[in-house]
C-alpha cells in the first residue's frame, strides 16, 4: 500500500501519526558506563589471593554481581567499599578451622 501513497498524503499521513522524519536530529541518550571486574582484577586491586577474593564474595563481604554462575564487582562500588573501610573475614585472619 505504501507504494500507492503519494508523497503529500504520506506526509501527512506520517505527521498525524507521529513519525518523525529519518532527517531530524536526535539527542544522543547514553547510560552511564559500568566496568564490571572479574574476581581475578579484585584480587590483584586488593592484594589478595584469587582463592579469598572469592570467599569474601560468597560470603557477602564484597560489594558482588551475580551473572549466573560467574562473579563480577563494579569498578565505582568496589571503590567506595574500599573508601568505606571494606569488611574484614568474621574472625580475623586466623580463623578456627572448625
Amino acid at each position: 500500500m505504501r507504494g500507492l501513497l503519494t508523497e503529500t498524503f504520506e506526509s501527512e499521513y506520517n505527521t498525524a501519526m507521529g513519525v518523525v522524519p529519518m532527517s531530524s536530529p536526535t539527542i544522543p541518550c547514553r547510560a552511564p558506563q559500568l566496568r564490571l571486574l572479574t574476581m581475578k582484577e579484585v584480587a590483584l586491586r586488593l592484594g589478595i589471593s584469587l582463592q579469598r577474593t572469592y570467599e569474601m564474595g560468597r560470603l557477602g563481604l564484597l560489594p558482588v554481581v551475580r551473572l549466573g554462575r560467574q562473579l563480577r564487582v563494579e569498578e565505582g562500588r568496589l571503590t567506595s567499599w574500599v573508601e568505606s573501610g571494606g569488611r574484614g573475614l568474621p574472625g580475623g585472619w586466623k580463623r578456627n578451622s572448625d
